[in-house]
């Protein structure tokens, strides 16, 4: 626990043993302009800016039928 207050890190959790901190990626296009498809989406939480509004709404949604995202930040 020591390692993690040590860090410098504003927000840290302790996970099996082992220091996480959060962080977010920019996802970029495949060069063959299908808008990332070949992406994992599921492997952690999708930050949705402007989530609770209309548009967000339904990209929030694609995004859990369609590409099976399991954790949203709207």
């Amino acid at each position: 626990m020591v390692a993690a207050l040590a860090s410098g890190e504003p927000e840290a959790v302790v996970v099996g043993g082992g220091v996480r901190v959060p962080r977010l990626a920019r996802v970029v296009p495949d060069a063959d302009g299908d808008g990332g498809a070949g992406l994992e989406w599921g492997r952690g939480p999708v930050l949705v800016t402007g989530g609770t509004g209309g548009l967000g709404r339904v990209v929030a949604r694609h995004l859990v039928v369609e590409r099976g995202v399991r954790e949203l930040l709207l």
